[in-house]
């Protein structure tokens, strides 16, 4: 499957609340918009994102008073968030993610169980931390989703986003050696 990110924000929460089991719901400040649908911009004025009220519904977790860089999505009239959305602090959020994925039609995919890029104007996000939770998500640390010379799209890449994949190798290789 993919996720298409319609809006990409810079946001800090303000509060959490549980109406009931099933969701939650941060009130948020958007500081910044990098990239937003129409109809996302109108639902982000409200300051809501909706995720679901349990981990194993692919619920949620935020720091109240933390500042994010939270890519997520429309669904059903709310601004969503959920496990599949890319959300990292954004004091961990180093300058080369700023302009992230404004090439490339703002598509990236996640890929799962070995499915192949469905197209060549989409970046395959092969290191999400949905592929796998031990490890680190390099692309989305050092790396931005841009258009290629030859056409089509693909990953940039730097001394730390070489340094981070040298290191998931050697921490996958690990894991590998220890299962039975």
């Amino acid at each position: 499957y993919f996720i298409l990110f319609i809006s990409v924000i810079v946001a800090k929460v303000k509060k959490v609340m549980r109406p009931d089991y099933t969701s939650t719901v941060y009130k948020v400040k958007v500081k910044k918009e990098l990239k937003a649908t129409q109809k996302a911009a109108i639902l982000l004025k409200s300051g809501r994102l909706v995720t679901s009220g349990m981990s194993s519904m692919c619920g949620v977790d935020l720091t109240l008073e933390e500042t994010y860089l939270i890519a997520g999505h429309v669904s059903a009239g709310q601004a969503r968030i959920s496990l599949c959305s890319f959300i990292q602090p954004w004091r961990e959020t180093s300058i080369v993610n700023c302009p992230w994925w404004r090439d490339c039609k703002d598509k990236a995919q996640m890929l799962v169980n070995g499915e192949k890029n469905s197209s060549k104007n989409l970046c395959q996000w092969k290191t999400s931390l949905s592929s796998h939770q031990t490890l680190p998500d390099c692309q989305g640390m050092h790396s931005i989703c841009m258009k290629l010379p030859g056409g089509g799209c693909g990953w940039t890449n730097d001394r730390q986003y070489n340094a981070c994949m040298k290191t998931r190798r050697r921490m996958r290789d690990e894991q590998l050696a220890k299962e039975p």
